[in-house]
C-alpha cells in the first residue's frame, strides 16, 4: 500500500458500529468518547420514540403513555412483558447500527529522494505514522478526528528499529 507521495507502507481500516462498541464495553480514546456517548444517548431516544409510536396501543393497554420512564428494556421486563422488552431492544440496536466509527492507521515510508513534505530539510528518510477516527451516522457529526501522528526520521537501521518501535507503541496506546 502506498500513501500519497510515499515510497511504500501499510494501512489498515476497521469499521465498527455503535452497537458493537457498546456490547464490547471497550474504552475509547478520550477525543472520541464524547461522540460515542452522545450518539448512544441520541440513538436511545430515537429508538424509544419510534417504539412508542409503533406500539402505542400495546403500551396504552399496560397503562403506559409516551415518555414514561418504564418504557425501556428493563422496565418492560420488570412488568413481565418480555416480548415487548426484546422488541424495544431490537429498536435500540437498529438505531445504534447506523452509527459507524471508522478507525484508520498507517505507517508510510518516505526516502530521501521522494521530495515529500515528510522528508526533512536535510533529506533524511522517515516514516509517517498516524491514527484517525472518522465518524459517520445519523447522530454522529460527519468528521475526522486525528488521534495520533508522528514523523520518525532515521539515519540507520538501528535508529529506525528503536524509534519505530516506540512510535508504534504510542499509536497502540491511543486505540
Amino acid at each position: 500500500m502506498f500513501g500519497h507521495g510515499s515510497d511504500g507502507g501499510i494501512g489498515v481500516q476497521v469499521d465498527v458500529d455503535l452497537s458493537y462498541l457498546i456490547g464490547t464495553g471497550a474504552g475509547f480514546p478520550s477525543k472520541v468518547e464524547k461522540y460515542r456517548e452522545d450518539a448512544e444517548d441520541q440513538a436511545y431516544l430515537f429508538a424509544k420514540k419510534e417504539f412508542e409510536r409503533v406500539h402505542k396501543d400495546e403500551l396504552a393497554a399496560l397503562g403506559l403513555q409516551p415518555g414514561d420512564d418504564r418504557i425501556n428494556y428493563s422496565g418492560l421486563n420488570d412488568m413481565d412483558e418480555e416480548d415487548l422488552a426484546e422488541t424495544f431492544s431490537e429498536y435500540e440496536m437498529e438505531a445504534q447500527n447506523d452509527e459507524i466509527f471508522v478507525f484508520r492507521a498507517g505507517i508510510f515510508y518516505y526516502n530521501d529522494e521522494s521530495r515529500s513534505p515528510w522528508v526533512d530539510e536535510y533529506g533524511v528518510p522517515n516514516f509517517f505514522i498516524f491514527l484517525v477516527c472518522e465518524l459517520d451516522g445519523r447522530f454522529l457529526p460527519n468528521r475526522t478526528i486525528d488521534l495520533y501522528e508522528e514523523t520518525v526520521p532515521f539515519r540507520s537501521t538501528r535508529e529506525l528499529k528503536s524509534k519505530l518501535g516506540s512510535a508504534v507503541r504510542k499509536l497502540i496506546s491511543k486505540c
